[in-house]
């Protein structure tokens, strides 16, 4: 079987899932970088401890970012390789490649229609049929709402989440 990694650079983390031919074997959520991502020397604290024995350094990545110059910090690496385009319909020039993505990967996986919803920075609810986008919406995240009660409300403490 062929490892291969995939990689959702998102506006506050990075998305990473390790996948063994059509299987997935672990995922991980990084904050973004300050520096380059090493490959070929990784640490105990950027990849899964049974990826280290592997040879990250020659392995496919599939990713997609949504904030470049995070991905700057792949530049160095042939074997990374930008989705910059998906044939999900009717989307807009706005939209994030991110969400298209999931949309996409959802539909073909789990079938048409479905509603993606997804919980990060930001909370985005996105719906599909056939293919095309039908419409969404996107929120402030669970962070961001909490700071913003506290921030605009009298009484209500300053909460995190878990």
């Amino acid at each position: 079987m062929i490892d291969w990694l995939a990689l959702v650079i998102g506006n506050t983390y990075w998305h990473w899932a390790w996948f063994r031919g059509g299987e997935l074997q672990r995922v991980w959520h990084l904050p973004h970088r300050q520096s380059p991502v090493s490959l070929n020397l990784p640490d105990n604290h950027q990849f899964p401890a049974e990826l280290l024995t592997l040879l990250l350094g020659s392995m496919e990545i599939w990713a997609v970012s949504v904030v470049p110059t995070q991905a700057d910090y792949l530049a160095d690496y042939p074997q990374v390789t930008w989705i910059q385009q998906v044939p999900l319909h009717d989307t807009y020039s706005t939209m994030g490649l991110d969400r298209i993505v999931t949309l996409w990967g959802a539909g073909q996986k789990y079938g048409w229609p479905l509603l993606v919803i997804d919980g990060g920075t930001a909370l985005t609810f996105t719906a599909g049929a056939k293919g095309c986008l039908k419409g969404g919406a996107i929120l402030l995240g669970v962070r961001s709402h909490l700071k913003a009660l506290h921030d605009y409300t009298a009484a209500l403490p300053v909460v995190e989440p878990p």
